[in-house]
């Protein structure tokens, strides 16, 4: 049997509204109500979570004047301020439907009025359970075992993979794998529809999110450093993706897409008050400004489709002055002062493409820098015997030829044709770039194909050299190079999606072969592997060792156990401080029956001998009695003072209500809102 839960512990609230519409006192807000809380427990109530039902109240509250996901709701006490914590449970405009909980700081016995503001477009959701309720968790956030989502290198050494052939996610890395992710889903949505990566992609912005300081919207360092170690390389990625997120899942996934929105304001409000400006260490900054550039571009867009004038208009100060900045440091030749290695000239000319998307299409100034950096090049990287780019100017120095290169010169070379309306037009340079992985280069073979008959691994080598030797210093191959393939294979659709080169037997599809290896685990040489998620360390204790993962169901994420045959095998909550509280929570039985006991949860938790744990549970398939009910117990001591029991025959795959009340010496327990049980708080106090 499993169960999924939505958890949170909040004060027992008392509630009668009586609502009356009020001029907006607000900038920008244009709608105001009045709320009107009763009070009938005989004493002033202290920071107290108040439910309310705005699809009840008197006269209607009318949902067109509010945003569709009630984004725009901030709630005040009687004097217009300070703002209050609230959380929205529900949001549903076209049911005209919503319940919401507002923590109120006191509520004297004559009552309180607080007041609901709404009706502004350009206003961002402040709902949030983690500040209004004592003890909350939507499993947004999560312990995350080593070897989630992208992984950054696979060995292809050997037919057995032995330690350190991978290594987990990392920002750099993995935002260059999602970078390409996005940018592949996103055509093939719409113009090939080949094999998709859109459950990985959402997998991995669930991740992101759970990293995501909700305040400072900062992300937690991984091990290897980032994004602290270069964090304009790092960060300017994650605030593209966010942006990428937001574009495209907001249209059919809008809870998922809201999201990566909100988190991406986070972000860039953190990335532009610490680099308006181009600073430090460039201009030998590795190509992290221009992908920073590439981020407040993208977050400009979205910005700017949301309404967020304030924020568009810094967007726009900061990308322009960003992109001048690159202008005025580029050298007469064509360079980009301080660059080194080809990649830091082709991120610097992929941000001023991003740029000049936003601003300037029918100016040349952007669009002639990238043009003159690409004569650059052409001078000073590219052998023209074969069309190989090489990482540094001079062979002493390296003679390598990566593949991330090459990629990276086709996706610059078509976005370049493309801005330019086919003014500066390098498309037979692009192709010859491709034709030096496929055809053309030193060591004589197709760098994919050769890869996939000797490793079953379509992807291509890292790199190979002038004397013909490919991949004999680095043997590993990183997400950042799939991330780039990914990108380049997808925005030159029409160059890989029937291909046969000179040293393959038969024509492939380069991108769909590659996204089905990436689809597959580490142990058979792909990138994707989720890992298990876990419920929060801070929040819960899993003692007895349940199954206790994070899954998702209809785009949410639950909480999914399966126990052992023990009522010592449960999942705890940390804080053991409730007195009087609530606890309220959906519960989903996959199977109607149990014939073995599945983790409880576990409140006012000390130990095994001095616990309240409760759960639900599903028929015995075995002779009578049947076990179908739902109870709650209580130990002192080891002494045993509670054993409520209530039959209830449940049905499989659906979602029941249920609800503890504590209220001094007094147990409720709720099932779909209605009262089933109510024991005496008998024993000593756990």
């Amino acid at each position: 049997m499993r169960k999924s839960f939505y958890l949170c512990f909040f004060t027992i609230g008392i509630i009668a509204s009586s609502l009356t519409p009020l001029n907006a006192q607000w900038e920008g807000w244009n709608w105001r109500r009045q709320v009107a809380i009763n009070n009938t427990s005989g004493s002033t109530l202290s920071d107290f979570q108040v439910k309310i039902d705005l699809g009840n109240l008197t006269p209607a509250f009318n949902f067109a004047f509010a945003k569709s996901d009630g984004s725009d709701l901030r709630v005040t006490d009687s004097t217009g301020v300070p703002q209050l914590p609230f959380w929205i449970e529900r949001w549903d405009t076209t049911a005209h439907q919503a319940t919401i909980w507002v923590k109120v700081p006191s509520i004297p016995t004559a009552g309180a009025r607080i007041y609901l503001y709404y009706g502004n477009p350009l206003a961002t959701s402040l709902s949030n359970g983690t500040n209004t309720f004592n003890f909350f968790d939507d499993f947004s956030t999560y312990d995350v075992v080593s070897g989630q989502n992208w992984i950054r290198k696979l060995s292809y050494t050997s037919s057995v993979w032995g330690p350190g052939a991978e290594l987990a996610h990392d920002w750099k890395y993995a935002s260059e794998m999602l970078h390409g992710a996005l940018e592949f889903q996103d055509r093939n949505r719409c113009c090939f529809n080949i094999e998709s990566l859109e459950t990985e992609i959402e997998q991995e912005f669930n991740y992101i999110h759970s990293q995501i300081n909700q305040t400072t919207g900062t992300v937690t360092p991984d091990a290897v450093g980032f994004p602290a170690a270069e964090p304009q390389y790092c960060y300017g990625l994650i605030l593209s993706n966010l942006a990428k997120g937001y574009q495209y899942f907001v249209g059919f996934n809008p809870t998922l897409g809201y999201r990566c929105y909100n988190d991406m304001v986070l972000v860039f409000d953190y990335l532009s008050a610490t680099y308006p400006t181009v600073g430090a260490p460039f201009p030998s900054d590795a190509g992290g400004f221009g992908w920073l550039l590439v981020g407040f571009s993208n977050a400009h867009r979205q910005l700017n489709d949301q309404g967020d004038a304030a924020r568009t208009s810094l967007a726009s100060t900061i990308v322009q002055d960003y992109s001048a900045t690159f202008i005025t440091n580029q050298a007469i030749d064509g360079s980009w002062t301080g660059a080194v290695g080809i990649q830091e000239h082709l991120k610097r000319d992929f941000g001023l493409l991003y740029a000049h998307e936003l601003f300037t299409p029918a100016d040349t100034t952007y669009t002639y820098a990238v043009k003159k950096n690409i004569d650059y090049i052409l001078n000073t990287f590219w052998i023209s015997s074969n069309g190989g780019l090489e990482w540094y100017a001079n062979p002493a120095t390296s003679d390598r030829f990566f593949e991330c290169h090459q990629i990276w010169f086709m996706i610059a070379v078509t976005r370049l044709n493309g801005r330019s309306g086919g003014v500066y037009n390098y498309t037979d340079k692009g192709l010859e770039a491709w034709y030096f992985l496929t055809d053309n280069n030193y060591a004589g073979i197709d760098m994919y194909v050769d890869n996939y008959d000797n490793h079953n691994a379509f992807f291509s080598y890292r790199d190979v050299q002038q004397d013909g030797t490919f991949q004999d210093v680095d043997l590993w191959k990183g997400s950042y190079e799939i991330g780039t393939a990914l990108w380049g294979m997808a925005i030159n659709y029409t160059w890989v999606s029937n291909y046969q080169s000179s040293h393959s037997s038969q024509p492939y599809n380069y991108l769909d072969m590659m996204v089905k290896q990436i689809k597959n685990s580490p142990t058979n040489r792909g990138f994707f592997s989720p890992g298990t998620l876990y419920p929060s360390s801070t929040l819960w204790n899993r003692v007895g060792n349940p199954n206790a993962t994070i899954i998702q169901d209809n785009a949410n994420n639950v909480l999914s156990s399966i126990g052992g045959a023990s009522h010592n095998v449960y999942v705890a909550t940390i804080d053991n401080s409730f007195d009087n509280f609530v606890f309220e929570t959906k519960v989903k039985l996959s199977q109607d029956l149990n014939n073995q006991c599945t983790p409880e949860i576990t409140f006012r938790y000390t130990n095994d001998n001095n616990k309240y744990f409760t759960m639900l549970r599903g028929e015995v398939p075995a002779s009578p009695p049947l076990q179908n009910d739902l109870f709650i117990r209580k130990y002192y001591n080891g002494s045993q003072f509670i054993n409520a029991t209530a039959g209830y025959n449940y049905t499989a795959n659906q979602y029941y209500k249920y609800k503890i009340v504590a209220n001094g010496n007094t147990i409720g327990l709720y099932l779909d809102d209605a009262l089933v049980l109510s024991p005496t708080n008998a024993g000593g106090d756990v």
